[in-house]
Order: C-alpha cells, then structure tokens, then sequence
C-alpha cells in the first residue's frame, strides 16, 4: 500500500509539472504578445497625434507663420560689428530688406551659447527671479548688481534696494525662498564689478549660430518670400530660407551648433542607453524565473 501511494505521488508530480510548464510557455507567449500589442498602440497612438497637430497648426495662425529660418551666414561676434549687437542686427535686416521688401519686420539672430550657457541661464533666472519678487511685492525692481555695475542700467534707488522682497507673500512662507534662492556669499563691489565685466567682454566676444529667424508682416508674404531668391551675403555667403513648424518657446537655442554627426551619435547613444536599461530589467526581474 506504502509503495502504490507513492507511486500515485510521482504521477501527480509528474502530472503537475507538465501543466506548470505549460502554463509557464503560455505565460511567456501572452506576456510577448501584450509587449508587441502595446508597443505597436503606442506608435499608432504617436503618429494619429502628429497628424492631428498637423491638421490642428493647418487651421491655427500663430507666431510661426510670420518667421522663416535662413541659414548660411558667417559666425561674427558682437565685436565683429564695430562693438554693437544692433549694427549686426541692422546689417541683416538690410540685407533681407533689399530682397523682400519692407514685409521684412525684424531679426533675430541665433547666438551660439555653447560656452557660456550656464553663465546666461543663470544671469536670466537671477533678474527673473528679481522681478517675480518684486512684483509679487509691489515694489520697483532693482537691478542685479553685475547688470548695474557692467553700465548696462541706470543706477538703482537705495531705498528699493534695501526693501526686503518675497517670492511669496505670506511671511511663514519667506523661509522657502531660502530653499529654492540660496542667499549668496557677501561679496564685495569691486568683485561683483569684475565679475560683471567679465561676463559682458565673454558676450560681447559671443559669436552668432550662423541662423537668423526673419519675421515678416503677413503670411502672403512668407510665402512669396520662399519664391524670391537671396543674394549672397556680402558677397559670398549662400543663404537657404525655409519654413520652420516650431514656436518661439520650443526653440531649442543651444542646438543650432550641433552637427550631424554628434545628433547621430547622440541618437545612437540614447538607444544604447535605453536598450541596456531593458536587458539590466529583464534579468533583475525575469531572470530569477527562468
């Protein structure tokens, strides 16, 4: 009797691993199936919203109808116009005038911020920072000292200066200032005064992107602006001007510099990256069951 029920033991042992690795094959089939189901949505689900912007930016005027992105021009400095970033802005506006007419409203030129990206980003979140206080406050703003001391500014009041400002306005909250700004250390006038020169002769030595974004008055004139070749700039820098489907706010400004193949290789990278990460997941998780 002790020798038929451990034989009837086996056969359902055996019985019972048959059907766990039948369930486990299933299992691996439905799990690889519901990863090639979701991942084909999410591409039909990415392509069905690029075609409804499309139709939707079709319908909708908005400020990039009325700029065009002309590329080609030589990488000057602030200093290469004769030390003043309008007689830059003045030359190009000129030269696109003489070929479009007066639909030409304005310039922007495309400055290669590469080395001097954290300087500016910092400069501009600084006197950001300063007005949201000060506005919140209900007081003048002053100046950033680099800015006051650099002669970019008229001199600030005293008495504004020494008011004491709050991002937010009940006072429990001042302290979170303290998280998000950190006061920084005393620092003298003068080391204030040659940071600040030192951060003007760095932009005014800045050299452009080589881009312009040219906006003009309508969008009859964008187009008939397309058909109308440009001459070459001063005499031998060939311009290309082509419709950009972007707005001011997702420029990506510090790109303009990037190559083809540092894009390329970033590209190749960022798969690189993402497809370790899946392979580090799948033993972390799935490598204990197989």
């Amino acid at each position: 009797m002790h020798e038929e029920a451990l034989h009837s033991c086996l056969e359902v042992d055996i019985d019972m691993g048959v059907a766990l690795e039948a369930m486990r094959v299933q299992f691996l089939w439905a799990t690889g199936l519901l990863y090639a189901i979701t991942t084909a949505g999410a591409i039909w689900f990415s392509v069905a919203q690029r075609r409804m912007y499309q139709e939707v930016e079709e319908k909708t005027t908005t400020m990039a109808d009325f700029a065009l992105w002309c590329d080609g021009f030589p990488q000057d400095a602030w200093d290469d116009a004769g030390g003043a970033r309008a007689s830059l802005e003045e030359e190009y506006l000129a030269f696109f005038r003489s070929a479009w007419g007066d639909s030409v409203l304005g310039v922007s030129i495309v400055w290669d911020l590469a080395v001097l990206q954290e300087e500016v980003n910092t400069a501009l979140s600084d006197t950001m920072h300063l007005l949201d206080r000060t506005r919140l406050g209900g007081k003048t703003p002053a100046p950033p000292a680099q800015a006051e001391s650099a002669g970019l500014v008229d001199d600030a009041d005293p008495a504004a200066e020494q008011e004491k400002n709050t991002f937010f306005r009940w006072a429990r909250l001042e302290f979170l200032d303290e998280l998000w700004w950190p006061a920084s250390p005393d620092r003298s006038s003068e080391e204030e005064s040659a940071e600040a020169q030192s951060l003007v002769a760095s932009l005014r030595g800045m050299k452009t992107a080589g881009s312009v974004f040219v906006v003009l008055r309508t969008e009859r004139e964008l187009q008939a602006a397309l058909e109308v070749p440009l001459p070459r700039f001063r005499g031998q820098w060939e311009i290309q001007a082509c419709h950009l489907e972007c707005e001011p706010e997702t420029v990506l400004w510090g790109g303009f510099r990037v190559t083809s193949r540092e894009r390329i290789w970033r590209i190749l990278r960022g798969i690189g990256v993402i497809a370790l990460t899946i392979v580090m997941w799948g033993l972390c998780f799935y490598g204990p069951y197989a």
